[in-house]
């Protein structure tokens, strides 16, 4: 699937007075069981958001939500986000609001397999935010991962980046602020490589340090092209 989605403002919300989750992603809420989502991008605001304090939020530049259970797995390729992220609970300020650059949360079920699959993504993101005061359910790439398998973790991350600028923010009522999570610089977990905002915006950036020059092209197998007046790839039908 080759998809270009441009949002000015994403919001989503749903759910009842009692139960119901809000789960918004910058291209699809979830994938669950198994599918892939392969050379895609947003950009723009995008927001989750729920008045309902039993409802937990996720939000994600692309996804906003995703569950591996079956082959062939669920797996985000060759995708990036600009932007911000936001997953709010305007009710409670201590209830679960997953945020994350490309994917809200990720949950890998039993079993000795690996489910959930994020590679050579970029968060180009600008900050990720949530309503609880917590930076555990926050992050670059991937706001948070549960896994039930005690042989794999919740996510296989390979060769992801991330802006190095970005910043992970609470706001909870009049309170708002930084979020104290440490970020560890690496492409194979949660919060991504680090990139800064001017490499982002060079074609020679993503040709050598994300490996993008082998989806290079003008077929629906080779999408990305770099525009002459541009700062970030789009697809070659565009």
């Amino acid at each position: 699937m080759n998809v270009a989605s441009t949002v000015t403002t994403f919001t989503g919300e749903t759910g009842s007075a009692n139960t119901g989750n809000t789960i918004v992603g910058g291209l699809v809420g979830y994938i669950y069981n198994f599918g892939t989502i392969r050379n895609c991008y947003t950009t723009g605001n995008i927001s989750a958001i729920s008045a309902n304090r039993n409802s937990t939020v996720y939000c994600g530049g692309i996804v906003g939500w995703m569950a591996g259970m079956a082959y062939p797995y669920c797996k985000i390729e060759y995708c990036y986000s600009s932007g911000t992220v936001s997953a709010w609970n305007t009710a409670d300020n201590t209830a679960s609001a997953y945020s994350g650059g490309i994917v809200g949360q990720a949950y890998n079920a039993f079993g000795a397999t690996q489910f959930n699959f994020i590679t050579r993504c970029v968060a180009a993101v600008t900050t990720v935010r949530t309503t609880r005061n917590n930076g555990d359910i926050v992050g670059r790439v991937l706001g948070y991962g549960i896994n039930m398998s005690v042989y794999y973790p919740a996510v296989g991350f390979t060769s992801n980046y991330a802006n190095s600028s970005m910043m992970k923010l609470y706001l909870a009522g009049a309170s708002t602020g930084a979020l104290s999570a440490s970020v560890t610089n690496s492409t194979t977990d949660k919060d991504g490589g680090n990139v800064t905002s001017a490499n982002l915006g060079t074609s020679t950036w993503w040709n050598s340090t994300t490996a993008w020059s082998s989806v290079w092209g003008t077929t629906e197998d080779l999408p990305w092209k770099w525009p002459s007046s541009g700062t970030r790839p789009v697809l070659w039908f565009e």
